[in-house]
């Protein structure tokens, strides 16, 4: 690895015999010839709806809507949910709060519970690790007893909001 450019902005990238030459502009101004090149942009929320200023919608410091824990913003008839409300921007927690806003639309009482995201890290090679309750369990510990407490755990939270 050559380097890594943070907060530096790539204008152009061009093909040369001698590899390919990357422009940059912003933390790196100026120019390098690489062999290979990897470029991360990172994620931003994407908040930017036309009329959006014309409700009572509010954006946080960093761009993302604001929302409570049932989803809704300031604005009664808006919800939001998914990468725009923030970390972590997940396709399946974005997939449950969807889920979530359907049952309140329908009239029944849910709230969001960030602590039941799942979430995971994928690695080559594979490499498993469990966290329950306050302490990791080996792998080869009973995967059906996991999954079993988790079940049981999140049918016991969605009782409580339905109450």
């Amino acid at each position: 690895m050559k380097a890594v450019m943070l907060e530096t902005r790539v204008v152009q990238m061009k093909a040369e015999p001698a590899g390919i030459r990357v422009t940059f502009d912003g933390g790196q101004s100026g120019d390098a010839v690489f062999d290979r090149v990897l470029v991360a942009v990172g994620r931003r929320p994407n908040a930017s709806v036309p009329g959006l200023d014309r409700t009572q919608v509010r954006l946080d410091e960093r761009g993302f809507i604001v929302v409570d824990e049932q989803m809704r913003t300031a604005e009664p008839s808006i919800f939001a949910i998914g990468d725009v409300v923030g970390e972590p921007m997940l396709a399946h927690r974005a997939m449950a709060q969807g889920e979530m806003v359907a049952e309140i639309v329908a009239g029944r009482r849910r709230a969001w519970d960030k602590r039941c995201i799942p979430a995971v890290c994928f690695t080559d090679p594979e490499i498993v690790a469990s966290y329950v309750l306050g302490r990791f369990r080996e792998p080869h510990e009973e995967v059906e007893a996991l999954v079993e407490r988790a079940a049981d755990e999140t049918e016991r939270l969605i009782a409580q909001l339905d109450e």
